[in-house]
């Protein structure tokens, strides 16, 4: 796909995005992140254990490109199931893209 045709979120500061942006490698967290560029609060809302990230399960996620999170940013926050195994892997993802460890908040959720 031609990422020239996604839309930027020039006016976007707050964004709570659910499960569904951890698929495929983390793509649609990665692409908020990048074209997000006054971004100030983001919340991952996480309410079920993952397994789809192929590259981030086998250690193996290289970011395709060197996307860094807005300068903006205030605050990301990990709304997460109790025994999530792989959340260790999530910040490996975010740092990669800039979100500095002192802006993550983790949230401890519990599900059925």
């Amino acid at each position: 796909m031609d990422i020239k045709w996604y839309p930027t979120f020039s006016k976007l500061k707050t964004l709570l995005l659910g499960h569904w942006c951890m698929d495929d490698d983390f793509y649609g967290l990665i692409y908020f992140l990048k074209n997000s560029p006054i971004l100030e609060r983001f919340t991952l809302e996480l309410y079920k254990p993952f397994e789809h990230a192929y590259g981030i399960m086998s250690g193996t996620y290289q970011p395709k490109d060197q996307v860094l999170v807005s300068k903006h940013l205030k605050a990301f926050e990990i709304n997460h199931v109790r025994d999530d195994k792989w959340i260790h892997l999530l910040l490996k993802v975010l740092a990669s893209h800039g979100v500095h460890s002192e802006l993550i908040k983790f949230v401890e959720k519990y599900h059925s």
